[in-house]
């Protein structure tokens, strides 16, 4: 029998999968499989306790099973209450020295429901433990600023639900939490409560990006130069968040996750909008507000899975890059910032910069950087630096803040957010953007040049060629 009639090869998300058509898949690797694609469900808690009776008692908050959980476009699970509709995405464990609550467990959810919200129950469930320990949620913060509008009843809004765990459960493992309405409800969710806690220091600096959604554009060498370029500046790591991209996109990636630089979390839109590839593409275009509020779950799930790994957590898109002016790297210019203020400050935010890349008529193509260096060619810029706190971008402390915006944080675990602003003397965020056409005369006569980016030439170049040569995507011809 030859090796084609054993085996059948079935692609499964640009990866395959072999599986033996004469023997069924055992059930270990079923679930490794299930569990791979569904992290937020404690998988293995559930299997290693399928014999054991998990509940508080014979008729109240009994564990559901794996087949009970009401899932929700792929990642997400539901809880319908009465007082509204809940989309959770992940739980995460929170036991920072500056969380004034003591050991909490948060959850990252879409509610459609405005302030004030009932309290629901959490029941908590812990790996040496048959029974759970239930608490009434302690409060839910807003992820959304209510002056940005779209804050009603009825749109989902995103929110960070927390539950303190008693103080006599601290030293046991928790593994999976339960949102519920009545105490003694059987649950139609269970989370994966996420704890990374690294056994070494903390490394500097983590790159969270929103949802790519990149379905019909190949951008495939223009996120290749960000991704050197967030290198060079020190990023130990970049964690991207993804809902559809071009083919030439997903090789990008998965050459960078290959290199363990890039780690890629695949996406879903919750609550019912679309997730089919091009009626998510033409919906997220039509719906900014929906798409911007969409968009801080992914931040925040990013921030709170990373906190114990890196001291600052970097919130940026594939159009920015937060450049030092007077240093090379963000270890540098961190230096040279607490050497100024030696105080821990919640974020540090760097003001915005336009470098606008469509009004191609206003620079031209320079004889030693390749025409694929997207970031090296665009060096014109709008001279205006955008004010203080008007499309900043953010380096965020991850001992200190709460929750994030896009831009900022929103809420930190002191009474308020100490936020500096980096002196544009010092850093600036270099933000690489399209312009509508009517711009085109006024830029050409008020733009100004811009090389600082140019001090990376050399290494960028060299890096970015040797890249896209490896990846097929640029031959050169001797």
């Amino acid at each position: 029998m030859t090796f084609s009639t054993i085996f059948e090869r079935i692609p499964t998300n640009n990866n395959v999968l072999i599986i033996d058509v004469n023997n069924d898949i055992s059930s270990m690797t079923e679930y490794k499989l299930a569990q791979k694609h569904c992290p937020n469900f404690p998988l293995e808690y559930w299997q290693n306790n399928t014999k054991k009776q998990l509940q508080l008692n014979e008729t109240c908050a009994k564990f559901p099973s794996l087949f009970n959980i009401e899932f929700q476009n792929i990642y997400w699970q539901n809880l319908r209450s009465t007082y509204g509709h809940y989309q959770l995405f992940a739980a995460y464990l929170d036991t920072r020295p500056a969380n004034p609550h003591g050991l909490t467990v948060r959850i990252s959810a879409m509610v459609n429901q405005i302030e004030p919200i009932r309290l629901m129950y959490c029941q908590i469930w812990f790996t040496n433990s048959q029974q759970p320990v239930i608490v009434q949620t302690l409060k839910y913060d807003l992820l959304w600023f209510k002056e940005f509008g779209s804050y009603q009843t009825g749109i989902y809004l995103p929110y960070l639900i927390s539950c303190k765990i008693p103080s006599k459960y601290q030293n046991f493992t928790v593994a999976a939490v339960s949102l519920v309405e009545n105490v003694c409800d059987t649950a139609s969710n269970a989370l994966t409560v996420f704890y990374n806690k690294p056994v070494t220091e903390k490394q500097d600096f983590a790159v969270c990006v929103k949802g790519l959604n990149f379905l019909l554009e190949d951008v495939s060498s223009i996120l290749t130069e960000w991704i050197e370029m967030m290198t060079l500046l020190g990023a130990n790591k970049i964690f991207m968040y993804n809902l559809h991209v071009h083919p030439n996109v997903s090789k990008v990636l998965k050459y960078y996750e290959n290199l363990k630089r890039v780690e890629v979390v695949p996406l879903t839109l919750p609550a019912g909008q679309p997730n089919t590839p091009f009626w998510q593409h033409i919906y997220l275009k039509n719906r900014p507000k929906n798409k911007q509020q969409g968009e801080i779950i992914p931040y925040n799930d990013c921030f709170y899975k990373h906190m114990y790994e890196y001291k600052y957590i970097v919130l940026v898109d594939v159009d920015e890059v937060i450049v030092p002016l007077n240093q090379n790297t963000w270890k540098d210019l961190f230096r040279y910032l607490h050497q100024k203020d030696s105080t821990n400050h919640d974020s540090y935010n760097a003001r915005n910069a336009y470098f606008f890349t469509d009004l191609l008529f206003t620079h031209k193509w320079f004889d030693d950087v390749p025409e694929y260096m997207h970031i090296l060619n665009h060096i014109k810029r709008d001279p205006t630096i955008e004010k203080p706190g008007y499309y900043i971008k953010s380096f965020v402390n991850t001992e200190t803040v709460l929750s994030v915006h896009n831009h900022y944080p929103i809420a930190c675990l002191r009474s308020s957010c100490k936020r500096t602003q980096i002196d544009p003397k010092d850093a600036l965020m270099f933000h690489y953007k399209r312009k509508p056409i009517e711009t085109y005369t006024k830029f050409l006569n008020t733009s100004i040049l811009d090389a600082t980016i140019w001090k990376y030439k050399s290494a960028l170049i060299e890096k970015v060629t040797k890249a896209l040569k490896e990846m097929g995507f640029l031959v050169l011809s001797k």
